[in-house]
């Protein structure tokens, strides 16, 4: 064997490596092993690269290639929460009348003015009004009692919602307030939230909306930001552009991740309870802050279904920014619901695309109460 071909079969058992690392994640621990959570958020990298090292080895030495297939076998079970292919089932739909679901991080409704552009948040209620679902689960929500950003009274007057719950996780001069929100056409029975470990103001709060004779739990989560920077954000663009890498600030960025990959955890433990002891039928939205190969993404998702897998289609990804290969943001049911379909808006009036399901009752709905 030739020193070039030693060079590239240890790469492949370096990228197998990873991959396997990174499906291992979503059961380890961030609070034990963190590091694990790293190769996570790189398994798509690993994907690819494992996959370009098939086609490799297929051409060059056909017995190589088993290398990275045997690490894509051993976490197929992760590679199927990032790539939906459904097959629609005539069989599998309710009859049942559809409730049109839909998650969105509107980042303050472009309060501090990120994307230089004017209007907006016109273009959000514009596309909200459109939309008309019967649930919003917003995140990053923000509302004035005056001035140009009374988006409460928006949201009621020009979407038509009737009903709602704001969960304030700060409030300034008893004007201004930022928290999470859930809007309802259907009438909203009860509210609660999850009390989070301080200091964050990352929340989870809950409505019990009735429909008909039917009442569910809906959940409005948003899971622990990374609050990276302006320079950070700088200093990734830079590194994707020019390959510069540089000790200091990827320390930083790496400090970063790992707080927030440990706060999550708990977060997302938390959360689990909360579902688990709901007394009623349950639909979970929000943004996790998180990809599907994760740990928090696996500790909600254990009793839920994850409505992009059941109606979507490709990779999905909700996430705007820097790196748009990653889905962070999900609707979730309980498995007493169908989907009926999944999309994802791809409109970059915020730093996340809104998401909407829709789901049905089965014809048989189960009472938790």
């Amino acid at each position: 064997m030739t020193f070039l071909r030693k060079i590239i079969l240890l790469l492949n058992f370096i990228a197998a490596s990873g991959l396997l690392a990174g499906g291992i994640s979503i059961y380890a621990n961030p609070s034990r092993l963190w590091v694990f959570s790293f190769f996570g958020l790189a398994y798509p990298i690993f994907i690819f690269i494992n996959i370009f090292f098939i086609f490799f080895w297929i051409i060059v030495r056909f017995k190589y290639s088993f290398i990275s297939i045997i690490a894509i076998s051993l976490t197929f079970p992760v590679l199927k929460t990032y790539f939906s292919l459904p097959f629609p089932s005539i069989a599998g739909r309710s009859k049942a009348s559809p409730l049109k679901v839909m998650s969105y991080n509107v980042r303050n409704f472009d309060l501090y003015h990120w994307s230089k552009k004017n209007g907006t948040l016109n273009e959000i209620l514009k596309l909200i009004k459109e939309q008309n679902p019967d649930i919003i689960c917003f995140q990053e929500f923000y509302t004035s009692s005056k001035g140009n950003f009374q988006t409460i009274k928006m949201l009621m007057d020009q979407a038509g919602f009737k009903y709602y719950f704001f969960e304030k996780t700060y409030e300034h001069r008893m004007v201004d307030a930022w928290g999470i929100a859930i809007f309802s056409h259907y009438p909203i029975a009860g509210t609660g939230s999850i009390e989070f470990e301080k200091p964050t103001q990352n929340s989870c709060c809950y409505a019990d909306i009735k429909l008909d004779d039917t009442t569910i739990r809906v959940f409005n989560i948003h899971l622990q930001s990374i609050y990276l920077s302006d320079k950070d954000y700088k200093y990734l663009e830079d590194i994707s552009a020019n390959q510069n890498l540089q000790v200091r600030p990827t320390e930083a960025i790496v400090a970063k991740l790992r707080k927030a990959f440990i706060l999550r955890e708990k977060q997302a433990i938390q959360t689990e309870t909360a579902v688990k002891e709901s007394p009623y039928p349950v639909i979970l939205c929000g943004d996790f802050n998180d990809t599907p190969v994760s740990f928090a993404y696996h500790i909600i998702s254990s009793n839920l279904q994850d409505a992009f897998l059941a109606g979507g289609w490709g990779i999905g990804p909700t996430y705007s920014g820097i790196l748009k290969i990653y889905r962070i943001d999900y609707i979730f049911t309980d498995k007493q619901f169908v989907v009926n379909n999944y999309k994802t808006i791809c409109k970059e009036y915020s730093d996340h695309f809104p998401i909407v399901a829709t789901i049905s009752m089965k014809p048989i709905m189960f009472h938790k109460d």
